[in-house]
């Protein structure tokens, strides 16, 4: 926990010099000019990795990004919620005021709806780039030792149903939530919850189909 990684090989560096400075001592026998010319250089060839230590590596980089993404995308239910609920509310009621001046129902959700797709298109957008630009491999299918060329595209079309859906999964929400204040709250909850319980299952189904196939 908060290790500090900026430079990721001074302990090896240490211990080399390290050992460099005790050949030193031990070769010279206390002439101090023949130690500026003992130098010990060791080179290390390490073998690559086998297929499954990459995906036990690969599944332990891509937790922490696949937690941010589920906080990320938890937030825009919660960022739709708080409106729905204060457009009732009776200090606001901007929608009984609306129908009564002859916006239809089926128009006013079609236009929350419009919006609020709008809305997620910049969320898509950063989510899908961000995935190739940090090349996260068990969403981008690089150097993935279960993924296919169909990864990334199954993420893009899971992000693209996600946006159609949590709209009308947001407003059924709207109906039992009273105060504004606390919407996005009782919204962040359940959706993060869902998104937890989704991710443990995708992970115990891929540790079954890797026990599977070996």
């Amino acid at each position: 926990m908060l290790v500090n990684t900026t430079a990721l090989h001074g302990s090896v560096i240490f211990k080399a010099l390290m050992d460099q400075a005790l050949y030193r001592l031990m070769v010279s026998n206390g002439d101090t000019s023949v130690t500026s010319k003992l130098n010990l250089t060791v080179n290390s060839h390490p073998l690559p990795l086998t297929a499954s230590s990459k995906s036990v590596f690969g599944s332990v980089m891509s937790f922490s990004a696949c937690i941010f993404i589920m906080i990320a995308f938890a937030f825009n239910p919660a960022s739709i919620v708080v409106f729905l609920v204060k457009e009732k509310q009776r200090e606001h009621n901007s929608k009984h005021q609306q129908l009564v001046s002859g916006v239809s129902l089926p128009g006013f959700w079609l236009s929350n709806y419009i919006w609020d797709m709008m809305m997620y298109v910049i969320l898509f957008l950063a989510a899908i780039i961000m995935i190739k630009a940090f090349d996260i491999s068990a969403l981008a299918g690089n150097d993935c030792t279960v993924c296919t060329a169909a990864t990334y595209p199954a993420v893009v079309l899971l992000f693209i149903l996600f946006g159609f859906a949590i709209a009308p999964f947001t407003y059924v929400m709207s109906y039992f939530i009273r105060e504004a204040a606390s919407a996005q709250t009782y919204t962040i909850m359940p959706t993060s919850f869902l998104a937890l319980c989704s991710w443990s299952f995708r992970s115990s189904w891929m540790l079954s189909v890797r026990e599977a196939k070996t």
